[in-house]
């Protein structure tokens, strides 16, 4: 194989190495805030719109 291939090749599979992590990353544990319940706020009093807010949960 060609040096400036395999080059190439360790560069790709690095990229794909590093997004697989950031997926990692980014998703763990959404499988908590999924679940999580909004207790003490009642939704048909508040009318449709967008909301923003923040959570703190774990990273």
């Amino acid at each position: 194989m060609k040096k400036g291939l395999k080059i190439i090749l360790i560069i790709v599979i690095l990229m794909i190495m590093t997004a697989t992590g950031g997926i990692y990353y980014l998703t763990r544990g959404m499988d908590e805030v999924k679940e999580m319940s909004l207790n003490g706020i009642n939704l048909s009093l508040i009318s449709d719109g967008s909301y923003y807010g923040s959570i703190e949960s774990g990273r």
